[in-house]
């Protein structure tokens, strides 16, 4: 029903095995994912961003990664969609400005620059 309805209404959608599969996958990922915040199973990774007319590091982008016990790094393409679909993704992005902010301090007593943010 609930396809149905994205879909634009007036739709009928026939059950298939395969729907309660997704379903169930979605939801151990979704468990999984609130279960990695809770426990540090996430990184970040961070793309210089350069100026093309210094060659100077004038910003960061902070990418954020799943790193899961038994399935290894999780592409943020398959955790990302769940996060923003569900009410996990205050908690995901809370993590990663948190995280962003605490790496920032031990690269700066390193005598980097301010690196800024961007989105």
């Amino acid at each position: 029903m609930t396809r149905a309805k994205h879909a634009g209404g007036n739709l009928m959608k026939f059950y298939a095995a395969e729907m309660n599969a997704r379903a169930l996958e979605r939801l151990d990922l979704e468990t999984g994912l609130r279960h990695a915040i809770k426990q540090d199973e996430l990184v970040l990774h961070y793309q210089p961003q350069v100026s093309l007319s210094t060659g100077a590091i004038i910003g960061a982008e902070a990418l954020v990664r799943w790193q899961h016990p038994q399935r290894g790094l999780v592409p943020p393409v398959e955790f990302i969609p769940i996060a923003e679909q569900s009410d996990i993704i205050p908690a995901l992005g809370e993590w990663v400005l948190r995280t962003a902010c605490a790496q920032s301090h031990p690269w700066r007593e390193a005598g980097l620059p301010p690196i800024t943010p961007s989105g």
